[in-house]
């Protein structure tokens, strides 16, 4: 697959409680908010998550700070796909599954309810069908508080491509060639190692991955 047949998406991140994304066993995955960008990735695309002014209104995240990037590893699946999937069950945004032709909310959502008690009203599936999961990704979370350049790279990144928050229009598509695209991924592969760096933004009380 050649490069400019793919494609960067930032998309503006309102919450940060490892629900969407969601870490754990090694996995990123996007399976709620974001349908924009969950509806129109494919492999080999690079999502990068930022922060916005109602996040740093919250807890302090300075707005258009990096706070995730992920490249899909794996085809982007449909719900009832990754419910079904082996490999990631018992993960907290894994709770849609088809019955009778349409999808309902599994009872893992009520048994994980202290981490989406804001999400409860959302249906991601109207959204878009697709979850999108990753082994190689940065999950920086709130290590933005040691390291100022995701602060200042993120910002300096949205203001070069014009790209800014507004509610129902927070994603933006761009080559992975785009010069832009590829100084900011040398930035990060240069500067870090793969993985979950920081920790969540937020987590909600009584949350058992405080350190996912």
């Amino acid at each position: 697959m050649k490069a400019n047949e793919n494609h960067l998406m930032v998309y503006s991140m309102t919450d940060d409680t490892n629900f969407a994304p969601h870490i754990k066993g090694g996995w990123i995955s996007l399976a709620c908010c974001a349908g924009p960008v969950r509806e129109n990735a494919k492999i080999g695309d690079i999502i990068l998550g930022v922060g916005t002014k109602e996040l740093e209104e919250k807890v302090g995240v300075p707005n258009h700070t990096i706070i995730f990037l992920m490249k899909v590893t794996e085809e982007p699946m449909k719900f009832n796909e990754y419910f079904n999937n082996d490999k990631f069950i018992g993960r907290v945004d894994n709770f849609y599954k088809k019955k009778n032709g349409r999808y309902i909310k599994d009872r893992r959502y009520v048994e994980d309810k202290r981490y989406i008690h804001f999400h409860e009203d959302e249906d991601d599936t109207e959204k878009s069908e697709y979850v999108l999961v990753s082994n190689y990704f940065y999950y920086f979370g709130d290590y933005w508080k040691k390291d100022k350049n995701l602060s200042e790279k993120g910002e300096e990144f949205c203001e070069e491509i014009g790209f800014r928050y507004t509610p129902g229009g927070h994603y933006k598509k761009l080559p992975i060639d785009d010069t832009r695209v590829r100084r900011l991924i040398r930035f990060i592969n240069a500067n870090y190692k793969p993985g979950k760096i920081g920790n969540p933004n937020e987590l909600p009380a009584g949350s058992i991955d405080s350190h996912c």
